[in-house]
């Protein structure tokens, strides 16, 4: 349990301090998601999923 922690901290520090604009959009994300309840969760998960790749790509090509 304790590792899972550690990787659910580790996953929001790297991507609030390295993603300004998924900060804003995980906020609105679970706003509008209080106000539709759960079908706002899988529409959640894919703004997530495509804003991983996005930000990781740039860090890769400097150490190319």
């Amino acid at each position: 349990m304790a590792e899972a922690l550690d990787a659910f901290f580790f996953f929001f520090f790297f991507f609030f301090t390295s993603n300004t604009p998924f900060l804003v959009r995980f906020y609105l994300s679970l706003a509008t998601g209080a106000r539709e309840g759960a079908n706002r969760f899988p529409i959640l998960m894919r703004e997530m999923t495509g804003v991983i790749p996005l930000s990781l790509i740039p860090h890769s090509v400097d150490y190319i």
